[in-house]
């Protein structure tokens, strides 16, 4: 039977079917199937503080600063609460940060202990790194080691390891800045490396290159840094110690690290150094007539120097016993001794010049006689036929992008000239016949011969040429030994046919004052020797007995200042301005006005004046000495300060 019904126009089942597969085929193309794909939500940073308008309008706050996101869209200021610090939270970091710095401390104390310990004991404990995997037990067994804690040097038991967080960042710094790096054990437990660094630095940049020329410096950081103290020859804990007190003064790091420790650490290093010093049990080395001469200093810069001239005079008592000329003829062909032989003739010869230097503040005769041995320490610049540029510290080129301040090569050579110059000064002093016609004449051969002397010298060892420490200090050295020449004489006599005694001495207080003058400028008063407070000092005592003259006035008003901005380093400047003032009272002077000021508020009262141990020699004039006493002081040179201070005080001078 036919089927009547209408057709809907729907497709067949199969036709339905070929269109979708014709469809898939034409649209999707063959390849592997790739998963679909995934909206990631990113997380939500947590905000550990939300702004003030968030928590008053209960938002969420992305707490970025100095504004949140929130408050940028609405426009609006946008702020934070203060939180004070919680001790609850905070505890838990400063104990991770305890255990962090004792596991430092241990791991430093582990590594200087390979590096000291002698090669025995040095390999066992390297055999327990790799045996055991607990760093503590390798350090308890390198601790056990019985010739490690049976030494009695300033090496006994570990390094220091500064308890203070602040002492140990400062350390760490001063170690990074210094020029010259070493270890401080086992020469010294008073510092850790990075002081001792800075201070040894310190030495070698100031001292050593004009007052204290008596330490030859590569033979002396070759044995510091070896670290033996059995093979050591040129350095000891005895001159380590006193080397780093020395330079104390000046070292603002040292005093910034003092006021966070319990104890002075330039005291500490002095108190070591003398318990050194009881240990050597008087035996003679140069090393400690090295040490001797430092410790001398100290006691010179604290104002001291009466009580302790016995460091003088057992320095120069023992170099005399170790008969060092002699053991330099010994092995003066000997091809392997040549740094023995520099070590030797720089010793003697920077051990005359200091005594020199010292015994000129005393108006006396150098206990050290000029050395009858070569002077083979540098090469002597000043016969080269071209003229040297100056150096940094290690001989190099120097450029002023560098650290160091400039040093002139074979400067030093000129340094002995002035000294003998100086020597055979002080003996025409030490005559009986001053002021006669012959000893007049002496001392204007003299004079002139010193005049010369610099005009042949060249022009970078001249600081109007050449503006260097040394070249400074060697001008008002040179100003020394021509005050040295003149001041026996009278005030009015005349000496090179046109100026008179007291013009000349004048006239060379002015230049000392100008030179320090331009070293502070240059140079500043940071780190600096102390031979700035020599020029300045006889500049002082030089115009004192001419203060009648306006034309002193300017010299000792900028002389005195330039003082009392030391004496915030060295204690004795005080002591040398109120010698200065109490100068010009006993010789009836009018201190000028406008230096009144740097003259007062120094510290001492009345009871401290009473007996001051400054042995430090005046200017010898005969008002002065009738004021000391009635007794007859016969031919003696000058007067001490610390003698005129206590009859000031005595006498109730205000």
């Amino acid at each position: 039977m036919a089927d009547n019904r209408p057709q809907l126009g729907l497709p067949s089942i199969q036709a339905m079917t070929s269109q979708v597969e014709e469809h898939r085929l034409a649209v999707v193309k063959p390849g592997p199937r790739l998963p679909p794909k995934r909206t990631l939500v990113p997380k939500r940073k947590p905000t550990t503080v939300a702004c003030n308008v968030c928590r008053k309008r209960k938002e969420r706050c992305n707490g970025n600063r100095p504004s949140c996101d929130r408050c940028v869209i609405r426009a609006t200021e946008c702020s934070y609460p203060h939180v004070e610090r919680d001790p609850f939270r905070t505890t838990p970091f400063k104990k991770s940060l305890e255990a962090l710095q004792v596991e430092n401390d241990q791991w430093r104390e582990l590594y200087h202990m390979l590096h000291r310990l002698p090669e025995a004991e040095a390999r066992q404990t390297f055999a327990q790194v790799r045996a055991v995997d607990d760093p503590v037990a390798v350090l308890r067994f390198a601790r056990s080691s019985t010739r490690y804690l049976a030494d009695p040097s300033p090496s006994s038991g570990p390094p220091v390891a500064p308890v203070n967080l602040r002492i140990n960042s400062l350390d760490l710094k001063a170690l990074s800045e210094s020029r010259i790096r070493v270890h401080a054990r086992p020469w010294t437990a008073v510092a850790g490396d990075g002081l001792v660094s800075e201070l040894v630095s310190s030495f070698f940049t100031w001292d050593d290159a004009f007052l204290f020329s008596f330490i030859d410096r590569e033979a002396f950081l070759e044995d510091m840094r070896r670290g033996d103290l059995k093979t050591a020859k040129y350095c000891s804990p005895f001159l380590v110690n006193a080397m780093c007190a020395s330079r104390y003064f000046t070292s603002d790091r040292a005093k910034s690290m003092s006021s966070l420790g319990v104890k002075d650490l330039g005291t500490q290093f002095f108190d070591e150094a003398k318990k050194l010093l009881d240990l050597e049990g008087g035996r003679a080395t140069l090393l400690t007539v090295q040490g001797l001469t430092l410790l001398f200093s100290i006691c010179t810069y604290l104002g001291t120097d009466r009580a302790s001239m016995i460091y003088r005079y057992s320095a120069c008592e023992m170099l005399s016993r170790l008969n060092l000329e002699k053991i330099f003829d010994r092995i003066k062909d000997d091809p392997v001794k040549l740094r023995h032989r520099q070590v030797i003739s720089k010793a003697l010869w920077g051990l005359f010049c200091y005594e020199s230097i010292v015994a000129y503040m005393y108006l006396e005769l150098s206990l050290i006689p000029p050395p009858k041995v070569p002077r083979c320490f540098e090469a002597d610049e000043r016969l080269s036929s071209t003229q040297p540029g100056n150096v940094d510290l290690f001989g190099d080129p120097y450029t002023a992008a560098g650290t160091s301040p400039p040093f002139v090569p074979g400067i030093q050579h000129a340094v002995c000239d002035l000294s003998l110059f100086l020597y055979r000064a002080m003996r025409v002093n030490d005559r009986a016949n001053v002021g006669s016609d012959e000893d007049l004449e002496t001392r204007r051969r003299l004079h002139q011969e010193l005049v010369q002397w610099r005009r042949l010298l060249p022009s970078y060892m001249k600081f109007e040429s050449n503006l260097t420490p040394q070249t400074c200090f060697l001008r008002v050295y040179f100003d020394e030994v021509l005050v040295s020449v003149l001041r026996p004489s009278q005030p009015d006599t005349i000496f090179d046919n046109r100026s008179s005694v007291k013009d000349l001495c004048m006239h060379y207080a002015d230049i000392d004052t100008k030179v320090v003058e331009q070293y502070i400028r240059t140079f500043s008063l940071q780190d600096y020797s102390v031979m700035v407070l020599c020029g300045l000092y006889n500049a002082v005592l030089t115009v004192v007995p001419y203060l009648d003259d306006p034309r002193t006035h300017g010299v000792f008003f900028r002389a005195t200042l330039m003082l009392r901005w030391t004496a915030r380093d060295f204690p004795m400047v005080r002591f040398i301005l109120l010698g200065a003032k109490a100068l010009a009272w006993t010789l009836k002077a009018q201190v000028p006005a406008e230096a009144l000021p740097h003259l007062e508020n120094l510290g001492p009262g009345k009871d401290e004046l009473k007996d001051i141990p400054v042995a430090l020699a005046l200017p010898p004039t005969k008002t002065v000495r009738s004021f000391l006493s009635g007794e007859n002081r016969g031919g003696a040179p000058g007067m001490e300060l610390g003698a005129l201070l206590s009859r000031w005080s005595a006498m109730s001078v205000e």
